[in-house]
């Protein structure tokens, strides 16, 4: 490999990094909002089922269930803005590995550079 293409693929490579860096920021944001939204919705369904209001599990009514399976039940009605937690936390996960990888090939590129600075004419 010559030192120009070395040198494009580690600016390829820099510029990756800082992509990923300012997308980590929105993904850790998007995760912590529908984190917090999904704690929300668990309250709110809880107090509603606590209160004796008929609630709509997939075509099932339920109205005062014993406490012991309250929770169980308000987690399957708020199962939708779980799932949407966990893929917001999936992708900040992917995200924070993808940096990883980038900056590790990044690190062998560079080390390829010292190679030929130094290498003998």
């Amino acid at each position: 490999m010559d030192t120009i293409t070395l040198y494009q693929r580690i600016n390829n490579a820099s510029q990756e990094i800082q992509r990923l860096v300012n997308q980590l920021d929105s993904l850790g944001q998007e995760a912590a909002k529908a984190e917090a939204e999904y704690d929300k919705q668990m309250a709110i369904t809880l107090v509603r089922l606590r209160n004796g209001e008929e609630l709509d599990l997939y075509g099932i009514k339920i109205k005062d269930p014993p406490a012991s399976t309250s929770e169980r039940i308000a987690k399957g009605l708020c199962s939708e803005a779980r799932y949407k937690a966990t893929l917001a936390d999936n992708a900040l996960r992917a995200c924070q590995t993808k940096l990883r990888a980038t900056m590790a090939v990044l690190s062998g590129r560079q080390s390829q550079n010292k190679y030929l600075e130094n290498e003998p004419e």
